[in-house]
């Protein structure tokens, strides 16, 4: 008997021991759930809405309505609050949406982990809408739904008081903050508080007709009226038009320059400019009166250079067979206050289909562009009205810096002259030909390289890395022309002798190897390029060129470009 004792006494404490590890490797939040489908997300959601199973059941019994609208269900089957907190960041922050919905609390309520306070409740639900609003997401609060018991807790009693106290906590805080309220428990409720039997399948879950019920309410508080005077718009995301001036047009995130998951090597700073979308065009149709614009920011800039450069977009209509400026509008510094809002391009415009292009901001990052037009009027996809596709891959000077506007780069410049397609891949500070460049540029589907190789860096970096570059690219890309633009002269180095100094010593450098390189390798080319006026007046801040600058660039280049481009019957 003792013997048989201790065996049991061993078996239960080997299984105890095997509950703990396995507890220990318990997904309490459950992570996991979302986690390949956030990375599949390209183009940011227009909301969110997390939840738990209320919002998990949505998905499943409604979801073509779900993807119509652009909404992302995060819902999980059973969660509290606090899992949703922690969670948060996954299945909300990091899909930058333009709302989050936040419908919870019956769980808590249901004691699902264990009992806690309603204001604790409350407490979660409120970080999580100071966590949306920091990260320039709009909170919209959500009444919980009418409840007259809990299948799963019975013993607990009625819940109808404590849904109503809890009500009563979001209520107060979308008062206090101004958020949007979405009330389901008014929309569904019965006489007894309940829910009406025509929405649920049981005490606590909707059928299909109260989700029908719950989007109609949903819709009304995001879709606000517009004000007097002011148009209704219809949002169009731009990466579902076309999309040109990419280097690399099939990046997994559309607005970003740069596919990280092909190339590799790259360095955080690397990774932080080619996220920006600086030289990206949207092409479009459309015989709409006024158009608009409402982007979700990854990231706005915060460079005390031109806000309609930097974080502004730049409108080009065609007439009369050339691009002709059109319109722009500028976003703020605040992010919480800009992401999301929208900014009118251009009104008042005839009848008529009208094609466009819209220039992305030069420094920021978007996870999704909406181009918004008044109800009624047509949209669609534009054509690509240039020719061929040129890589064009420098420095600041190429990435915008100081420009204006986003189309007053050189690469806007070229294409708009010459009807090519110069596709930008300007890295502000960071163009020195590292071997990760030219690992990914000799992948790039393109017929012609031309290079602002020799702004940024030393004379040692360009010994470093000249001949390496070459090389690499022409290893994959024989045959194709690799043009090499002079760099500029910076009119800091007019009195400053340490500047004068060292770009003397690194443009003698460039000349001595290119001078090497045009008699080691085929179809390389070396020319010059001019941003100066003869009064030496066209500077931004002694670095950078002004607009007219950029134009004096774009224009010295230009013929020596077509030049060498006509060679290969590239015209």
């Amino acid at each position: 008997m003792k013997k048989f004792v201790i065996v049991s006494l061993l078996i239960l404490s080997s299984l105890g021991l095997a509950a703990q590890k396995k507890d220990l490797n318990k997904d309490w939040a459950k992570y996991s759930r979302y986690a390949a489908a956030n990375e599949a997300v390209t183009v940011s959601p227009r909301a969110v809405l997390m939840g738990d199973s209320i919002t998990d059941n949505w998905a499943k019994l409604d979801p073509d309505w779900l993807r119509d609208h652009n909404l992302c269900g995060r819902g999980i089957s059973g969660q509290t609050t606090a899992q949703m907190l922690v969670r948060f960041r996954n299945d909300v922050l990091e899909l930058h949406p333009e709302y989050v919905i936040i419908l919870a609390g019956i769980n808590d309520i249901a004691r699902n982990n264990g009992f806690i306070k309603l204001k604790n409740v409350y407490g979660n639900i409120e970080t999580m809408t100071e966590l949306a609003a920091a990260n320039g997401i709009k909170p919209v609060l959500c009444t919980v739904l009418p409840a007259g018991e809990l299948p799963w807790r019975k013993e607990l009693g009625d819940p109808r008081p404590a849904i109503d106290s809890l009500n009563t906590m979001i209520k107060g805080l979308a008062a206090v903050k101004g958020y949007p309220l979405v009330d389901y428990h008014s929309a569904m409720k019965d006489g007894s508080d309940a829910m009406q039997a025509a929405y649920c399948r049981d005490a606590v879950h909707p059928n299909l007709e109260g989700y029908k019920a719950m989007e109609k309410v949903l819709l009304k508080a995001l879709d606000k009226p517009a004000a007097k005077g002011q148009s209704k718009l219809q949002f169009t995301e731009a990466s579902t038009l076309t999309l040109l001036g990419k280097v690399f047009p099939d990046t997994p995130k559309p607005y970003e320059r740069m596919d990280f998951k092909r190339f590799g090597g790259w360095t955080k700073k690397d990774i932080d400019l080619l996220e920006m979308s600086s030289g990206i065009i949207v092409s479009f149709k459309t015989d709409a009166p006024e158009i608009s614009v409402k982007p979700v920011f990854k990231s706005i800039s915060q460079s005390k250079s031109s806000s309609y450069a930097v974080r502004g977009f730049d409108l080009y209509i065609k007439s009369k067979g050339k691009w002709v400026w059109a319109g722009d509008c500028a976003y703020g510094t605040d992010f919480e206050k800009e992401n999301g809002k929208v900014r009118l391009l251009v009104k008042n415009m005839a009848p008529g289909m009208k094609e466009c292009l819209l220039y992305l901001p030069t420094y920021s990052k978007e996870t999704s562009v909406g181009i918004g037009i008044p109800e009624g009027c047509k949209i669609e996809k534009g054509d690509n009205p240039f020719r061929h596709r040129i890589c064009l891959h420098g420095s600041s000077f190429m990435h915008g810096a100081n420009t204006s506007r986003a189309g007053q780069t050189v690469p806007a410049f070229l294409s708009r002259a010459t009807g090519l397609e110069f596709c930008s891949l300007g890295v502000s500070g960071d163009c020195r030909m590292q071997p990760q460049f030219a690992n990914a540029l000799k992948e790039a589907d393109v017929e012609a390289f031309v290079f602002d190789a020799f702004s940024n860096g030393s004379d040692k970096t360009i010994e470093e890395n000249l001949f390496n570059f070459i090389e690499t690219i022409q290893s994959a890309k024989p045959g194709v022309p690799l043009i090499f633009m002079r760099t500029i002269r910076m009119e800091r180095r007019n009195f400053n002798t340490h500047e004068e100094e060292k770009d003397t010593r690194k443009i003698a450098k460039a000349e001595e190897l290119m001078a090497q390189a045009l008699k080691k390798y085929k179809d390389v080319y070396l020319i010059d390029s001019n941003a100066a006026d003869p009064n030496h007046d066209t500077t931004a801040d002694g670095i950078h060129p002004a607009d007219w600058g950029y134009h004096l660039w774009a224009e010295s280049v230009r013929g020596p470009i077509l030049k060498i481009l006509k060679k290969y019957g590239i015209k």
